[in-house]
């Protein structure tokens, strides 16, 4: 029984790869951040998505998306947020 439960915990971490956003946060991520451009959010996710290091995202964010858009120094307490989970993604 413990190994199938051993197994089963495997199998959950795997499926928790990639950054997970629930509806709520995705909302207002796009509103906040990404002055409501969806397709950017979902752009710009998936480009986190496929970086290997938390220092490389970071990185992208502040050279190629902060100056971009005004939410993410005018909200600085839903960047926070968003970065929150980015990094879990690094820490799995």
């Amino acid at each position: 029984l413990d190994l199938f439960q051993q197994d089963k915990k495997s199998l959950n971490e795997q499926l928790q790869k990639g950054i997970k956003i629930g509806l709520n946060d995705r909302l207002a991520f796009t509103k906040h951040l990404f002055d409501g451009q969806v397709e950017d959010y979902n752009r710009v996710l998936s480009q986190l998505d496929s970086f290997a290091s938390l220092s490389e995202v970071k990185e992208f964010l502040e050279q190629s998306i902060v100056p971009e858009y005004t939410g993410f120094t005018n909200k600085p307490e839903i960047y926070e947020r968003f970065l929150g989970h980015i990094e879990r993604k690094f820490k799995a």
